[in-house]
């Protein structure tokens, strides 16, 4: 039996649904992550900065400030990958509104054709059946 290439494109339409919304996922676990050591960064900048530290004892500030620093780096590093990040969610969700677009044209064109060929089949039914029944008329004209 010869396989139904509509079938077939089918099958490779929901694929397509499902790395799509796969790599949706993806990029939008990336941006929750990339938020939370935002937040984290600036939490541990706000907590740091209130906690008091004794003006005499210098040394523990010193290295406090380069921490304070370090986390500030980073929180800017970081925030500056949230456009990117933002921009490939962006894309992933157009690539998923293309698949499922796609998947439903498809479908379409199957239901389409499923009606077509009930159609077919009910036209041709309906001939056989007008078949017999001029048939069943000749021979009851032929016999009497």
């Amino acid at each position: 039996m010869a396989r139904d290439p509509l079938r077939a494109l089918a099958t490779l339409r929901r694929l397509a649904v499902d790395t799509a919304r796969q790599e949706l996922v993806k990029c939008e676990t990336y941006q929750t992550a990339l938020s939370s050591h935002i937040s984290a960064c600036d939490t541990a900048i706000i907590n740091n900065e209130l906690a008091g530290h004794d003006p005499a004892d210098q040394a523990p500030v010193a290295v406090v400030h380069g921490y304070l620093e370090k986390l500030k780096q980073r929180s800017n590093l970081l925030r500056e990958y949230v456009p990117i990040a933002q921009m490939k969610s962006d894309a992933a969700r157009d690539a998923l509104a293309r698949a499922r677009l796609a998947e439903k044209a498809i479908v379409e064109v199957s239901l389409k054709r499923a009606q077509t060929q009930l159609a077919e089949a009910s036209r041709r039914t309906q001939h056989a059946l007008d078949d017999m029944a001029r048939s069943t008329r000749r021979k009851g004209r032929q016999g009497v």
